[in-house]
C-alpha cells in the first residue's frame, strides 16, 4: 500500500521538490500533513492517506465550479470521443471560444490561446514591443516563471542573467509615475500589472498615465479573470486595458490560457511576431473552457461567489474582532480571501494556522479561493474550524510559542 511517506521519498528521487509545481510542494506546508492528493471531487480534496478536506486552494485558483464538475467532465469526454484531441488543422471549437471571449471581455477583439499563465504574460510583452517598436516594459507583481518575471527575485532567479533586458520592476504607482516622467516614455512599450494585488484606485490612474504617455496597458488577469466578473477586473471596475492575460478558472482545472486585446495590436501576430504552440488549440482545454464559461454564465457564478464570500468574511471578522484581530486580518476580494498574519513571526504563525486548519478538516494555505461547489455547510464548518484554530494560534503568538518551522513562500 502506498503511504504518504513512501510516495514522498520516491518523488524526491525523481521529481525536483517532489512536485511539478512549487506552490504544491511539500516545502510549502508544515510537517504532519499529507503531501499528495488521492482525488478531488466537488469542494473536497482527499489525500493519499484518505483524509477528506474542504479545499480552499481550489488547485491554486484554477477550479471555480468544483472539482470533477460533472457538466464539464461529461462535455469534454463526449467531444473528445466524437472529435479527438489534436488535429492537423484548426477546428471550429477554437472559433467558438474566441468569439465567446470577445463577447464577454471588454478589451478582447482578437484572441491567442496558450496553455499556462506564464505563456500568456510573456506573449503579451512580445506583442506590446512588436506593436510599439519600443523595448522597455514596466512590471509589477507576479507573472510566472519565465526569466523576465523572476529576474529581480533572489529566491527564484537561478539560471537567469543578472538583469532581464528591457524589464523594469516597480513597487507602486507613484514610483512608476516618477520613473516615466524622469526617463520619458519614448522607449516604454507597456506596463503589466497583476490585477489581483494592484490597488483599484491606482489601476484607474494607470489607465490615464498610459494614455497620456502613449504606453500600452497590460492586465494580468490570470487570478481575477472569471472570478470577480466574467470579464475579469476590467469589467469589475470599468477600466479597459489594451491587452490582457487570462487562465486558471477559465477551464475549471483544465490547462488553457489566453492573450486577448485590441485588434490592431493583436494583428502583429499575423506579421513578424511569432507566438505559436502545437497544443494551443487542442480540444481538451478549448472544450473545457467553452463549457465552463457557459456554466459560469448560467449560474451567475461571480455574483454567487461574491455573496458567499461576503457572508463568510463578515462572520469570520466577528471571530477576529476583540483580542485576535491584532494578530490576524482577513483581506481581499470576496471570491478570493486571504488571511494575513500581523505578528513579528508571520511565517511561523502561518504554519501553525495551516496545520491547525488541516487538523480540523480544512485545506488552505491561508487563502480562501471560493468555488461554486462550496456549500453552506462547508462554509459553516470552516467558520467553526476558525473558531478553534484562531485562539490557539493567538495564544502561541502571545506566548512566543510558535516554534521555528517556516514555509517557503511563493505565489
Amino acid at each position: 500500500m502506498t503511504t504518504n511517506g513512501n510516495l514522498l521519498d520516491r518523488a524526491k528521487q525523481v521529481i525536483p521538490l517532489a512536485s511539478q509545481t512549487l506552490s504544491k510542494s511539500y516545502v510549502r506546508y508544515p510537517a504532519g500533513m499529507d503531501n499528495f492528493a488521492q482525488y478531488s471531487r466537488g469542494s473536497k480534496l482527499v489525500t493519499v492517506g484518505g483524509k477528506e478536506l474542504i479545499d480552499f486552494s481550489a488547485a491554486l485558483g484554477s477550479v471555480i465550479l468544483g472539482h470533477a464538475e460533472w457538466s464539464i467532465e461529461h462535455s469534454v469526454s463526449r467531444v473528445l470521443m466524437d472529435v479527438g484531441v489534436a488535429h492537423s488543422l484548426p477546428t471550429g471549437h477554437e472559433v467558438l471560444l474566441a468569439e465567446k471571449l470577445v463577447e464577454i471581455i471588454p478589451c478582447a477583439e482578437m484572441v491567442r490561446f496558450l496553455k499556462n499563465g506564464s505563456d500568456a504574460t510573456t506573449a503579451a510583452l512580445k506583442v506590446a514591443r512588436a506593436f510599439t517598436g519600443k523595448s522597455i516594459i514596466y512590471s509589477n507583481g507576479y507573472h510566472g516563471w519565465h526569466d523576465w518575471c523572476v529576474s529581480d527575485d533572489g529566491d527564484k532567479n537561478g539560471g537567469v542573467v543578472s538583469f532581464s533586458p528591457g524589464i523594469k520592476h516597480f513597487k507602486n504607482y507613484d514610483q512608476l509615475e516618477n520613473d516615466i516622467s524622469y526617463w520619458s516614455p519614448s522607449h516604454v512599450a507597456g506596463v503589466i500589472v497583476d490585477t489581483m494585488h494592484f490597488p483599484i484606485a491606482d489601476l484607474r490612474k494607470l489607465r490615464k498615465l498610459c494614455d497620456d504617455s502613449g504606453i500600452l496597458l497590460i492586465f494580468d488577469e490570470i487570478l481575477t479573470g472569471f472570478r470577480l466578473a466574467l470579464g475579469g477586473m476590467q469589467e469589475f471596475i470599468g477600466v479597459v486595458p489594451d491587452l490582457a492575460c487570462f487562465g486558471k478558472a477559465m477551464g475549471n482545472g483544465y490547462p488553457i490560457s489566453a492573450l486577448v486585446g485590441r485588434r490592431d495590436i493583436m494583428k502583429v501576430l499575423e506579421k513578424n511576431t511569432f507566438v505559436s504552440s502545437t497544443f494551443g488549440g487542442d480540444l481538451v482545454g478549448i472544450t473545457a473552457a467553452w463549457y465552463t464559461i457557459k456554466q459560469l454564465e448560467k449560474r451567475k457564478t461571480p455574483v454567487s461567489l461574491d455573496n458567499k464570500g461576503r457572508t463568510f468574511k463578515q462572520k469570520a471578522n466577528i471571530l477576529l474582532k476583540d483580542m485576535h484581530k491584532k494578530y490576524f486580518e482577513l483581506t481581499g476580494y470576496n471570491q478570493m480571501l486571504t488571511m494575513n498574519f500581523l505578528n513579528d513571526k508571520p511565517f511561523q504563525a502561518k504554519a501553525k494556522f495551516i496545520k491547525g486548519m488541516y487538523d480540523e478538516g480544512i485545506f488552505t494555505y491561508g487563502n480562501f479561493n471560493l468555488m461554486e461547489a462550496h456549500s453552506e455547510e462547508d462554509m459553516q464548518t470552516t467558520l467553526e474550524a476558525l473558531s478553534e484554530v484562531i485562539p490557539k494560534v493567538s495564544y502561541d503568538i502571545k506566548n512566543d510559542n510558535l516554534g521555528d518551522e517556516k514555509l517557503r513562500e511563493v505565489r
